[in-house]
């Protein structure tokens, strides 16, 4: 298992950014880099071994694949937005 994204930099957006909003309150959840270029399936291969890290397609227009660094957690979103709404919770 690979413990750097470096190699792969190449690929990817150059900054960490945030990739995900909450739907509901419009605040950041996850944190992570967008592949910018096309990437040979053995680099990917590679790029699904680092450690921590999470690949995933976002359905947007062109499709996009996502190399997701951090999400946060239900104690941190607690901690930076407040309580659980009633309305929040419900929606499942």
């Amino acid at each position: 298992m690979l413990n750097s994204l470096e190699e792969f930099k190449h690929y990817l957006t150059k900054n960490e950014e945030i990739v995900r909003l909450d739907p509901l309150c419009n605040k950041p959840i996850m944190w992570g880099y967008h592949i910018m270029r096309e990437m040979p399936e053995e680099v990917f291969k590679k790029l699904q071994n680092v450690k921590d890290v999470e690949i995933t397609l976002f359905n947007t227009y062109p499709p996009r694949y996502v190399v997701i660094t951090r999400t946060l957690t239900k104690k941190e979103a607690i901690e930076k937005y407040g309580k659980e709404t009633k309305f929040a919770t419900e929606l499942k």
